[in-house]
């Protein structure tokens, strides 16, 4: 993976570190206007609540982006600034190696949607269909390595389900594995159930990836996180 395989207009998600070299907040949106060469590229300056964020040069970033391969990250040093037009553009020295994003560091997004989900006997394979009824749920966060969910129905730690997500512009059918089951600390008639997903596909698992990186990018966008 390098900067030229990229594509043009690719969202960023920009992170800018202090001079103590600690990460700042809030995290900022760009994206890639020109590669220049491998090491060198052009991208938009943040905009935050309709303000250009004027970021000093010398400055070190963090850069994070979805590509068809996962999700990625490499650091960058701001070299200078230039106006195209009315856009104000950032050149970058890529400055890192590009580092994968482990599933053990998937984004969390605090997110509600309705789920279907039913338990499955751990003898029944993953083709095969089961005689047992569906629960409407929601959730309560989602990742790319599993979900967390409100239910007014018990399952156990450990049991294996069976979920129906639905992602505005994909459905994804896959198993997951209970791990935490209590009861809800707002509604002690409900359960907070976490699941890891089981078995699940590299295309489901991306299409998950990039539903909650475009909902962050637009959080983000609108001073939300």
């Amino acid at each position: 993976m390098n900067i030229k395989d990229i594509k043009l207009g690719n969202k960023f998600e920009l992170i800018v570190y202090n001079t103590s070299g600690e990460e700042t907040k809030p995290s900022y949106v760009s994206q890639l206007e020109e590669v220049i060469d491998s090491k060198t590229i052009l991208i938009s300056a943040p905009i935050f609540e309709r303000e250009i964020i004027p970021i000093p040069i010398a400055t070190k970033i963090k850069i994070i982006f979805l590509h068809d391969k996962g999700l990625f990250s490499f650091k960058g040093l701001v070299k200078g600034r230039e106006k195209r037009d009315n856009l104000i553009l950032l050149r970058v020295t890529v400055i890192s190696d590009f580092i994968k994003i482990q599933r053990r560091e998937y984004f969390r997004l605090n997110w509600i949607m309705p789920v279907k989900i039913k338990k499955v006997q751990a003898s029944v394979s993953s083709n095969e269909s089961q005689k047992e009824d569906f629960y409407e749920v929601i959730t309560k966060d989602i990742s790319g390595g599993g979900v967390g969910l409100i239910s007014n129905h018990f399952f156990s730690v450990n049991d294996i389900v069976e979920l129906h997500l639905d992602l505005e512009n994909k459905k994804i059918c896959t198993r997951g594995k209970i791990v935490r089951s209590a009861v809800y600390d707002q509604d002690s008639s409900k359960y907070d159930i976490g699941i890891v997903y089981k078995g699940i596909n590299m295309k489901d698992r991306d299409a998950i990836i990039k539903f909650i990186f475009d909902k962050q990018i637009k959080m983000i966008q609108k001073g939300l996180v």
